[in-house]
């Protein structure tokens, strides 16, 4: 069967490290007749310059291809290596099959669409997701953790992006898996690759330490270049390392993710129970409160370290 494998994120759910890891094992993908395409994969392994070919928005990186081109060089690298089915891998994937041009394509090439959702706790979710984009020196968010959160309630709302797909593809074609410290081996499997990943080679996307979030975005705030910005926020980092100084500035209180979470309970409880056929979304954990440096004793340890 002709199957088109759709693998839209959520970003911060172990997407840049199942992009890896299909890279590596792209070899064995075709073997069954999958195609993990390499003519739209972008430089950390994701097809981000497919998903780009179909946004609107503008994008961080640029893109020069449009979506004509990038169904083009994905159905002549499929005829060239002769695969019957394809997998897309990215977090910035709008919902291809509202475009027309792609789903007249997809009717025509493939007997169905799986899609494979990645989500993870809302209140883990965004405070990954913060720690991203003050680590990217292309971006350097210079909001709060509250805007971000304010801003992002719809993209924190599994159900609705999910329920977007399903009236395409249908219950039967949907797949939601939760994060853990398994979910690359978990998300492998599903195409019958059995390989059981030690914990620090499942991570290829590291984050900083929450604890230099504030500083290293406020004492950013002047920064030219990208690369001053990296010297500043890794010199940050060592100098936190190395002093490992009390953590007095609250950045999410156990209350506030608490409250979060309570808040997207209802839709998440919906997706377990209509895709997963379970009652509840995410196991039980205890929560740990998020804490940084604050402005005046990271500025003490700048001075002191000759900053």
């Amino acid at each position: 069967m002709r199957v088109l494998y759709i693998h839209p994120g959520w970003s911060k759910t172990g997407t840049s490290a199942i992009q890896s890891a299909l890279c590596q094992h792209s070899t064995s993908l075709q073997e069954q007749g999958i195609l993990y395409p390499e003519s739209v994969r972008w430089t950390d392994g994701s097809h981000h310059t497919f998903a780009w070919a179909f946004s609107k928005q503008d994008a961080v990186y640029s893109n020069d291809y449009t979506a004509a081109d990038v169904i083009e060089m994905v159905y002549e690298e499929m005829t060239q290596k002769g695969c019957h089915s394809l997998l897309l891998s990215s977090e910035l994937s709008p919902v291809y099959l509202n475009n027309p041009r792609f789903k007249q394509w997809c009717d025509k090439t493939f007997d169905k669409v799986e899609v494979i959702f990645t989500v993870r706790r809302q209140s883990e979710l965004v405070v990954s997701l913060y720690n991203q984009l003050i680590k990217d020196p292309n971006v350097r968010y210079k909001a709060s953790l509250h805007t971000l959160i304010f801003n992002n309630l719809n993209w924190l709302n599994f159900k609705e992006s999910i329920l977007n797909w399903t009236k395409f593809v249908g219950d039967e074609n949907i797949r939601v898996l939760p994060f853990s410290r398994q979910i690359v081996s978990e998300f492998l499997e599903l195409f019958n690759i059995n390989e059981q990943l030690p914990e620090d080679k499942a991570t290829v996307n590291t984050s900083i330490p929450n604890a230099v979030l504030e500083v290293v975005k406020t004492y950013n705030l002047d920064t030219k270049s990208n690369q001053e910005y990296l010297e500043k926020r890794d010199r940050i980092i060592n100098i936190y390392k190395e002093q490992q100084p009390p953590l007095n500035q609250m950045l999410f209180s156990v209350s506030e993710q608490q409250a979060l979470d309570k808040h997207f309970n209802p839709s998440n409880q919906y997706i377990a129970q209509r895709f997963m056929h379970r009652d509840t979304l995410f196991d039980n954990k205890e929560y740990e409160p998020v804490r940084g440096l604050g402005w005046p004793l990271i500025m003490k340890l700048l001075k002191e370290s000759g900053f």
